[in-house]
């Protein structure tokens, strides 16, 4: 899954709508239908589905109405030319198989379900990354992905770690001296204070 995700935008009664592949949107979706019947019912041409998703993803809060006034408008219900870009909405706020494999891993366990994996993302947010809960919702699955992965990188970087493909001998430097090393490599000096 790319880290930044391809916009998504569909047109409903003339209005452009921008769907957000969130945290947030992905947690309410699984939580309401799960993703499995949504790509089924959009698959089938659900207007339910297809509402929910344009409802708890799109930047246009009027847009279930607009969709409904553009039915009626028609005459006839033709949500075909919203599947595709549904889908590949859907698709951008599900884990990679990739990561998939490596949550599996790590956790020597059975795969979790969607709702568990995303409860672990915001739990990764507001407690790893120390965003906000507002911040946690608002990044898409991909970006706390990737942040998580950025921060265990410093986190080795600064207390040492053991890397995936290099087996290192264990340092002989102390805790002080790693930190003084990163912050002399970033330009910075200490400053010793006058006692008064």
């Amino acid at each position: 899954m790319p880290l930044a995700a391809d916009i998504i935008r569909i047109s409903i009664d003339g209005q452009s709508i921008v769907l957000r592949p969130s945290l947030r949107a992905a947690s309410l979706l699984e939580a309401k239908h799960g993703f499995k019947a949504i790509f089924e019912g959009i698959a089938a041409g659900s207007l339910t589905m297809i509402a929910d998703v344009i409802e708890i993803a799109g930047d246009y809060p009027a847009a279930v109405t607009a969709l409904i006034h553009d039915i009626d408008r028609r005459g006839i219900v033709r949500l075909d030319h919203l599947k595709a870009p549904l889908v590949a909405f859907l698709t951008q706020m599900l884990a990679s198989d990739d990561q998939v494999q490596k949550d599996e891993t790590a956790t020597a366990g059975p795969a979790q379900s969607l709702a568990t994996y995303f409860d672990h993302l915001f739990r990764i947010g507001t407690g790893w990354l120390s965003w906000t809960p507002e911040q946690t919702w608002s990044a898409t699955p991909a970006e706390i992905r990737a942040a998580y992965d950025g921060r265990n990188e410093m986190l080795k970087a600064i207390f040492g770690g053991k890397d995936d493909k290099v087996e290192q001998a264990p340092s002989k430097e102390t805790l002080g001296e790693k930190i003084k090393g990163i912050f002399a490599g970033l330009g910075t000096t200490k400053i010793k204070r006058e006692v008064a």
